[in-house]
């Protein structure tokens, strides 16, 4: 009723024919008013989103009304809420607006049962998450500080090698510095170096296009782009043969050879098509390292949001061997896709025939990086020596099957606290357990710990006179659909139960390749930022680890001036190398 009588005022005091006599100062103050209200308006409405239960709302209307929820039947339960998200998917996508989509709504689908398994069995809006986020932020930090030794640093930055005596260390190549010979010299897995790393990223960044060239060099990437920008070359007639789809003005194309400094005769296809599991990609030759470079955009718009969320496992299309393999449904049918357009254009046979001697080269970042590993995988045997560089590639990618296989091909590289590596459906639910249990240990209120965590310095931010009630009642939780007997039994659980049983479907996914960790190490005898290199194994990424660097160490300009600043520096520490 207030957006309504709202809308009638705004209608009558905007239009000026009712105020001609009156003051230009009255006229200001209401349309100050007017716009004062519809701000207010706008607050209620972001306050009802984050406060209200709506799924809750939405199952007791669908009680009253039709009799069709009930609370004990779990399957009932699930089926309302994935009904929710479908909707709720196809409002935020207008969809609902677009028919024949093909495959759209399946996806959709596909998103929404994510979503209800993984929300089936909490009650809580997003002022919980949040606070119980900020709870468990503190806790992981506290966990750190009593884990650091005095004098810890220090000697690391002494150069000292971290040992790790609990896991049996295997010979592997040294990640810093391999010897000064051609990449397509080294054999087996030689070439996994830091030094390759950090000069193949940069096929990875480029695929972003314009936008994070621009968001890295701000003015000087004006500059340098409007020098090979090709505006309206649609209707000179001189489109590149190459390109497949850009904007206008081919701002994508023209950043694309700013950061890879690659000339038109050496890209040999380009497509920044983008859509639901449709990824901007490119195919260039690098002459330098005789490789052919198939490069793939990670995350970038809410289409390849959409590609993320599809985290249901799904089989390889795949036979033989390769038949259990398991995937990330998302990324296997970016990969599927990809690969039907370069089939259909006959790009790699073309490219391949004309360089003999060049080898294939798949690498991304993010959400580009998952596809280029399963790309790799259906690539494979047609090119035998292939090689896959994924820089912070998605956690929730392979069964153990195919990571285990992706070793001897692809190299994995996670920066930090990169939150995505560590991304997965297991992950989320113990993420979801941690949270549910910090709330029900809490004693202060939640607008206590949500505006400490703003305007406090307090280490555990604790009142000194709590409550004595937990923040999270045990009546706001629906414990016994999810088959748990209370929420510390919840801590720590990594898999789903049903029943107090684990599934027999569910399936672990896991990080591709070898995995090369590198940590920041903080120098307290000087303010420059050193990094630890270091092998690292897959259960290493089973939890989220909260920082705040979680999604700054994710970024791709900030992965690739780190590989390559620290590719050529020998001021690193090498940790132990350990069996993945």
């Amino acid at each position: 009723m207030e957006i309504v009588v709202n809308a009638v005022g705004s209608a009558f005091v905007f239009r000026q024919k009712h105020f001609e006599c009156a003051d230009p100062s009255f006229l200001t103050s209401m349309w100050g008013v007017v716009i004062v209200f519809w701000i207010l308006i706008a607050f209620q409405l972001i306050g009802a989103l984050l406060f209200f239960d709506w799924l809750s709302f939405y199952a007791r209307f669908e009680q009253r009304s039709f009799g069709r929820y009930d609370s004990a039947n779990g399957s009932e339960a699930s089926t309302l809420s994935e009904r929710v998200w479908h909707l709720f998917c196809c409002l935020l996508c207008c969809s609902c607006f677009r028919k024949g989509r093909i495959g759209l709504d399946a996806i959709f689908r596909d998103v929404s049962v994510v979503f209800s398994e993984f929300f089936k069995d909490i009650d809580l809006v997003p002022s919980d998450v949040l606070a119980g986020l900020v709870l468990l932020h503190r806790k992981h930090k506290s966990e750190r500080e009593s884990l650091r030794e005095p004098g810890q640093q220090d000697s690391a930055n002494r150069n000292t090698i971290t040992e790790q005596s609990d896991v049996p260390s295997i010979s592997m190549p040294n990640p810093l510095l391999p010897k000064k010979r051609a990449f397509w010299d080294y054999e087996g897995d030689q070439w996994m170096t830091l030094e390759w790393a950090g000069y193949f990223v940069k096929y990875a960044v480029a695929s972003y296009g314009w936008p994070w060239y621009v968001y890295d060099h701000k003015l000087a990437a004006l500059r340098t782009l409007k020098n090979t920008i090709l505006c309206c070359s649609c209707a000179r007639g001189n489109l590149p043969p190459y390109l497949v789809e850009d904007n206008f003005c081919h701002c994508h194309l023209a950043a694309l050879k700013a950061i890879t400094e690659l000339d038109d005769d050496d890209l040999k296809h380009v497509s920044f098509r983008n859509g639901v599991c449709e990824l901007p990609h490119y195919i260039a030759v690098d002459h330098k390292t005789r490789s052919i470079i198939l490069s793939i955009r990670g995350t970038l718009s809410f289409h390849d949001v959409l590609t993320n969320l599809v985290a249901v496992h799904d089989a390889l299309k795949m036979e033989g061997k390769y038949s259990k393999f398991m995937s990330h449904k998302g990324m296997m049918q970016s990969a599927v896709n990809i690969k039907s357009q370069i089939d259909k254009m006959n790009v790699l046979g073309r490219v391949s025939t004309e360089y003999k001697s060049y080898g294939l080269v798949v690498t991304g970042h993010s959400l580009g990086a998952g596809v280029a590993v399963i790309l790799s995988i259906f690539l494979r045997h047609r090119f035998p020596n292939l090689r896959c560089f994924a820089f912070s590639p998605p956690g929730g990618l392979l069964n153990e099957e195919a990571a285990t296989h992706s070793e001897s091909f692809c190299m994995s590289l996670a920066i930090g606290d990169d939150i995505v590596p560590r991304l997965s459906v297991s992950t989320f639910r113990l993420l979801k357990s941690q949270i549910l249990y910090e709330l029900q240990s809490c004693q202060d209120p939640k607008f206590k710990v949500l505006t400490r965590s703003c305007f406090s310095r307090s280490r555990h931010g604790r009142t000194e006179e709590p409550d004595g009630r937990p923040l999270l009642s045990e009546s706001r939780q629906n414990l016994n659909q999810g088959g748990y007997s209370s929420v510390a039994e919840r801590y720590g659980a990594s898999h789903v139960f049903e029943n107090g049983h684990e599934t027999a479907q569910e399936v672990k996914l896991y990080l591709p390749g070898r995995i090369l960790q590198v940590d920041k190490i903080t120098s307290s005898n000087s303010n420059e930022s050193r990094y630890r290199v270091r092998w690292a194994n897959r259960e290493e990424y089973d939890q989220i680890l909260l920082s705040p660097g979680i999604l700054r160490d994710h970024l791709p300009h900030v992965v690739a001036k780190i590989l390559q600043a620290e590719s050529n520096s020998s001021d690193l520490v090498l940790s132990e190398v350990v069996s993945v």
